[in-house]
C-alpha cells in the first residue's frame, strides 16, 4: 500500500502552500488526501475573486458557505475582488459580510476591491460598507474603486500602518477642506493611486495629508482638481507621479525627508498658466530642501529646463542634496548645476537612468495633447 505523504506534512507546510492559492482553489485541495481535507478551514488566508465565477449567485453562496463552515479562528488575511457580473443584482449585503467577518475575526490585512460594481465605479461609500469603526486590529487596509467619505476620517483604525487607495473617489462634501486621516495616528505608508476629487465649482478647497508617524507617501497618476497641502513631520519618503492638480504642485512642510520621486506631466504645466514659474517650481523645491536624493523623470526635467533662465535667477533651496538621478539620455548639466548651487555636500553625484517604458508613454501623450 502506498504511504500517503501529503497526510505527513506538517500543518505550517500546508498553510504556506495553501497561502499561495485563491480561496476556491484551496478548498479543491481537500480531495488530496486526509489532512488537506480540512486543511482550508483553518488556513490563515481568505482569498476570494469573482472572476472564479460565472454567475454572481454560484459566487455568493460560495463566499456564505467558506464562511460559515471555516473554524472560528483568527485569519490573518482577508482579500475580495469583485467585478461585476450582474449590474441587477445587489451586492451590498455580501460585502458587509465579508468585511464584517473581517473585522470580527482579527484579521490584520484587509484588501478590498469592488471593480466596477453595477457599472458606477463609486457607488459604495466606505462608511455604508464599514459603518462607524470605533478599533479594529487592521494594519493594512486596501481599498479599489470605493468613495472615501467623511465617515472614513471620522472612523478609529488605531492599529493601521498602511492604507492604499486604489481608484477611489475621495471626499464628497463640496465646498470644504478634505483632510481624510485625521484620526490615523499610527498610520505610516500611504499609496493614493489613480484617485480623483471632483472639481468644487468656485470654491478653494484644499486636499490636506497630515500624519504625525507617516514615513512614505506615494502619490500616483492622481487627479485632484484641488489645492494639496502635505504636513508630514517623520515622512522620509515622497513620491509624486502624474499628478494632476489644479493649483499644481503641492504644498510641503516635510522636515525629514530623505528620498523623492517627482514626476510631472508636461501637457499639465500648460493648464498652470506658467507665466509666474516661481508659483509653481520653486515653492516645491523649497518643500524638498532637505532631500538628500531627488530622482527626476523626462518630463520633468524638460519642464524645469524650460525654465532654467528664471530658475538660475533664485537660489536653490536644495540646501543637503547628495544624489540627483535623471531619466535622461544626456546629462542636462546647467539642471543639475543649479540643483546642486545650494548644497552643503562636499561630493555631489549626479546619476543618468535609462527612461522607464512608462516615462515614455507619459512622454508620447504629452506630446500628442500638446499639438
Amino acid at each position: 500500500m502506498c504511504s500517503d505523504r501529503l497526510s505527513k506534512l506538517p500543518e505550517s507546510i500546508l498553510h504556506h502552500i495553501l497561502s499561495f492559492l485563491d480561496t476556491k482553489s484551496a478548498v479543491q485541495t481537500s480531495v488530496l488526501s486526509r489532512a488537506w481535507r480540512s486543511a482550508w478551514k483553518h488556513a490563515p488566508a481568505i482569498d476570494l475573486h469573482s472572476n472564479s465565477f460565472k454567475k454572481f449567485r454560484k459566487f455568493r453562496s460560495f463566499v456564505s458557505r467558506v464562511l460559515s463552515l471555516r473554524y472560528d479562528l483568527n485569519v490573518h488575511k482577508v482579500s475580495y475582488k469583485y467585478y461585476d457580473h450582474d449590474s441587477e443584482v445587489s451586492h451590498f449585503s455580501l460585502f458587509v459580510k465579508v468585511i464584517k467577518y473581517a473585522l470580527s475575526h482579527g484579521t490584520r490585512h484587509l484588501a478590498i476591491d469592488l471593480g466596477d460594481v453595477a457599472n458606477d465605479k463609486y457607488s459604495y461609500r466606505f462608511s455604508d460598507l464599514f459603518g462607524s469603526v470605533t478599533d479594529s486590529n487592521l494594519a493594512t487596509l486596501e481599498f479599489g474603486y470605493v468613495t472615501v467619505d467623511r465617515g472614513f476620517g471620522s472612523s478609529e483604525f488605531r492599529a493601521l500602518t498602511t492604507l492604499h487607495l486604489d481608484r477611489c473617489l475621495l471626499g464628497t462634501d463640496q465646498g470644504e477642506d478634505i483632510d481624510l486621516f485625521p484620526n490615523f495616528a499610527c498610520l505610516k505608508n500611504l499609496v493614493l493611486h489613480s484617485c480623483f476629487i471632483e472639481g468644487s465649482g468656485n470654491y478653494r478647497r484644499s486636499f490636506k495629508i497630515s500624519g504625525p508617524q507617516l514615513l512614505s507617501l506615494k502619490m500616483l497618476d492622481n487627479s485632484l482638481y484641488i489645492k494639496i497641502e502635505i504636513s508630514a513631520p517623520k515622512l522620509e519618503f515622497f513620491a509624486f507621479w502624474n499628478v494632476q492638480a489644479i493649483d499644481g504642485l503641492p504644498k510641503l512642510s516635510v522636515p525629514s525627508l530623505v528620498h523623492a520621486d517627482i514626476r510631472f506631466r508636461c501637457y499639465g504645466l500648460s493648464a498652470w498658466n506658467i507665466q509666474s514659474p516661481m508659483l509653481i517650481f520653486i515653492p516645491l523645491l523649497q518643500g524638498l530642501s532637505n532631500a538628500t536624493s531627488l530622482v527626476l523623470d523626462s518630463s520633468s526635467i524638460q519642464a524645469l529646463m524650460d525654465n532654467i533662465d528664471f530658475l538660475e535667477q533664485h537660489p536653490s533651496p536644495l540646501t543637503r542634496l547628495e544624489t540627483l538621478i535623471l531619466e535622461a539620455v544626456t546629462k542636462p548639466f546647467r539642471l543639475a548645476n543649479y540643483l546642486f548651487k545650494g548644497s552643503s555636500c562636499t561630493y555631489p553625484k549626479t546619476e543618468l537612468r535609462e527612461i522607464s517604458s512608462e516615462s515614455l508613454r507619459h512622454c508620447i501623450s504629452c506630446c500628442y495633447l500638446c499639438q
